[in-house]
């Protein structure tokens, strides 16, 4: 790698960042220079929040959207076509729907939860002698509903009735542990009776307040329920039929993420009122091309190299032969060497293949792995990074034949072999 600048007129900026950014061959960096420069641009924000809201929506949808088959990859687009695909897409309306569906769904799920949860609650409650409006507290009597445990009822009820004439006690409905109770009392007896019921462990319920009675309301929530279920159910039909605009709004994302690297990389530049100066790395071999692509650009382009800082990291780019580069994908794993370090990957190379192959002793195993990759390289759309690791695992199994310990391992020598030669 080397490090350069690019020096040319402002008319000409836009067509230069979009070339450097379509070729991805340059690593910009901040303008280091001792002249007085301005700032070129500053980032669009708004980008932001619409990669935010595509973000949100894709994610929301995301169960709902149709499945690509395996084989068929990840759609493949040029840059012009994906710019056609965001200014036919409708994707703000898509967004502000998906927002708003959100928004509907979890209301319908928080009230579907609200009312099994009251339903559950008041199902106990069934033979409550009034209905659920009245008062529980007046200027002479307060109310009290809760519960406590079945072996202290009758102790409960006894003592309040012996301590307050003006009290009444009822049994709503007995279950395994405990018993469901109403208790009215006198509001001036209020201190007495609160220290009877911490001494019962009195458990306090507070049923809801509606104009009905509890089997009333049990029959309104049953209504509900059926109501708001619908509604659910509804929302999963909206849910895919907007899921079905899930890619396009992929490619709208991925445009605007295109676009915001482009305002990003603005804030990195220098320029002058006319001029404007870039700065990065670049492969040294590709130098060349850069240049002549420049010039078609514009004649008032320039490239000049330029030293580095003393701390200043060189990045790396990993360059092999055909035969070893599938197995950059190992060293990319582990990390990448520095500027001054050697390229493990061809030694690497060779043990990774030598001492894996050891590992698959049974051809039977690396036969069934190799027709797998073979089918893999040959029928389905892999990006390239993957198929340089399906490639090496292809390469490995003509290997794991020759160090099969089988009484066949004679009969695959050849047949391993002459896959290997037609690989490199």
């Amino acid at each position: 790698m080397q490090k350069i600048q690019i020096l040319g007129m402002k008319s000409d900026l836009p067509k230069v960042l979009d070339y450097l950014q379509e070729q991805g061959m340059m690593q910009v960096e901040e303008v280091s220079s001792e002249m007085e420069l301005e700032d070129m641009e500053k980032a669009d924000h708004d980008l932001d929040f619409q990669i935010a809201q595509l973000d949100f929506a894709i994610k929301f949808l995301r169960d709902y959207a149709p499945k690509r088959p395996i084989w068929a990859g990840k759609p493949l687009l040029t840059f012009e076509s994906a710019l056609g695909t965001v200014e036919k897409s409708d994707y703000k309306n898509i967004v502000d729907a998906a927002h708003k569906l959100e928004e509907d769904f979890v209301a319908d799920q928080n009230e579907l939860q609200s009312l099994q949860d009251e339903r559950k609650l008041l199902k106990d409650w069934t033979r409550l002698p009034f209905d659920l409006n009245t008062p529980r507290e007046t200027n002479t009597v307060s109310i009290f509903t809760g519960s406590v445990l079945k072996t202290e009822f009758d102790n409960l009820k006894k003592e309040l009735t012996t301590m307050i004439e003006l009290s009444s006690t009822e049994k709503v409905k007995e279950t395994n542990q405990n018993t469901l109770l109403v208790c009215a009392v006198s509001i001036k007896h209020l201190d007495e009776v609160k220290v009877v019921f911490n001494r019962f462990k009195f458990q306090a319920v507070d049923l809801p307040v509606h104009e009905m009675s509890v089997p009333e309301r049990i029959k309104e929530i049953d209504q509900k329920l059926i109501k708001t279920q619908e509604k659910l159910t509804a929302h999963e039909k909206t849910f895919k039929d907007l899921g079905q605009h899930s890619e396009n709004l992929q490619i709208v994302h991925d445009v605007f993420v295109w676009q915001r690297d482009g305002h990003d990389l603005h804030e990195k530049l220098r320029g002058t009122t006319y001029s404007f100066i870039v700065e990065g790395w670049i492969p040294t071999l590709e130098r060349k091309n850069i240049e002549d692509d420049l010039q078609k650009i514009s004649k008032q382009t320039a490239i000049q190299s330029i030293k580095p800082n003393k701390d200043e990291e060189q990045p790396i780019l990993l360059r092999n032969k055909k035969a070893a580069w599938p197995f950059e994908t190992v060293t990319k794993l582990y990390g990448f060497p520095t500027a001054s370090e050697v390229d493990p990957t061809p030694f690497l190379a060779t043990f990774f293949i030598m001492f894996f192959a050891l590992c698959l002793t049974d051809a039977g195993y690396g036969l069934s792995l190799f027709i797998i990759m073979a089918v893999a390289l040959k029928f389905f759309n892999l990006p390239q990074e993957s198929k340089g690791l399906i490639k090496q695992s292809y390469f490995i199994q003509h290997f794991s034949f020759i160090e099969s310990g089988t009484t066949t391992r004679n009969a695959y020598f050849f047949n391993s072999i002459k896959p290997a030669i037609i690989y490199f």
